[in-house]
């Protein structure tokens, strides 16, 4: 993050609280490097709480069934649920 050019830099206590997040989701390791299981989330477009729960489920092997079912519920909860909230 440092190393990063911003026009507005971020707030040091979000920076450390995105670090955290990141960390307890095992994204990355106590040296703040990307882990296997955060390499896999930073290929996702989605929200990190969702790129976990796809990336577990490939380091668990799940089956093709039950990973379409969870892409499915992935998809619904990344869009917001499935009322319409327009």
């Amino acid at each position: 993050i440092d190393e990063i050019p911003f026009y507005h830099k971020p707030n040091p206590k979000a920076v450390v609280a995105a670090k955290r997040r990141l960390f307890n989701f095992g994204a990355i390791d106590a040296l703040g490097k990307p882990t296997p299981r955060g390499k896999i989330m930073s290929r996702l477009p989605l929200d990190t709480e969702f790129a976990c729960m796809l990336a577990v489920a490939k380091e668990n092997k799940i089956g093709d069934r039950a990973l379409s079912s969870l892409i499915t519920m992935v998809t619904i909860m990344q869009l917001g649920g499935i009322f319409d909230h327009s």
